[in-house]
């Protein structure tokens, strides 16, 4: 369950409150062709409710971490095989 959540916290970044610790006062978004700025302006009453939009704010505008590189796998152990078995030579002679 933990690295489900650990990679969903690499991967995701939202913004998030309970109802009625804010409220959306006004939004907007201006586009160019590389990208959009969008604007928001919160109505907020609540101090946890602020923190957690705070908190939020703060880890969206970090980067993602890197992913830690896979480790190689190890390589699968050989098995020791029996020498082969002499082979008897019949040259047609008498026993």
């Amino acid at each position: 369950m933990s690295s489900d959540h650990d990679e969903y916290e690499r991967t995701y970044c939202g913004l998030h409150w309970e109802r009625g610790g804010a409220k959306v006062k006004h939004f907007s978004a201006i586009g160019g062709a590389k990208a959009t700025t969008v604007k928001i302006t919160l109505e907020v009453t609540d101090a946890y409710t602020l923190s957690s939009i705070m908190s939020d704010l703060q880890r969206a505008q970090q980067p993602p971490p890197k992913k830690a590189p896979k480790a190689p796998k190890p390589a699968e152990p050989r098995l020791a095989l029996p020498a082969p078995l002499r082979r008897l030579t019949y040259d047609g002679g008498s026993l």
